[in-house]
């Protein structure tokens, strides 16, 4: 997924601040408060009322999913393919949870499991019957 922005207007000086739609924590009616993760300036009070920004977030497209432009969804990734030493280290797109992950590790000779690692390093084994219940898909190779 994209991030979105939206662009809200400082209630001291006016001044337009484009905020991280992912990043809200949370948002205060009475007075538009909004409070960001890693906000380095602090919490912000808009000159927006609450239903603008909440109009703002929604035209934003926060909760449509775009499909990533770079991943091939042609053919989703075969188990024999998910085995290859050459899959180790690359990202794989995981159509169940719809995040990035990375492929960590498989099993050797008994070709049992692969292990595979999301952003916030859960660690989750698939099993060959994993491949067709939650499809796995690759970035498309460069032409």
């Amino acid at each position: 997924m994209y991030p979105h922005f939206i662009e809200v207007h400082d209630k001291e000086t006016g001044n337009p601040v484009l905020i991280n739609i992912d990043a809200i924590t949370y948002l205060y009616a009475d007075n538009v408060h909004i409070t960001t993760q890693r906000s380095f300036t602090g919490d912000l009070w808009t000159r927006e009322t609450y239903d603008e920004v909440k109009e703002l977030i929604r035209s934003a497209g926060c909760a449509i999913q775009k499909q990533d432009p770079r991943m091939d969804t042609t053919s989703p990734i075969s188990w024999d393919e998910l085995l290859e030493l050459r899959m180790i280290g690359q990202p794989v797109w995981n159509s169940n949870t719809r995040e990035w992950m990375l492929v960590i590790d498989s099993a050797g000779i008994d070709r049992a499991w692969v292990d595979l690692v999301n952003i916030s390093g859960k660690v989750i084994r698939f099993e060959p019957h994993d491949v067709t219940k939650y499809p796995l898909y690759r970035m498309r190779k460069p032409e």
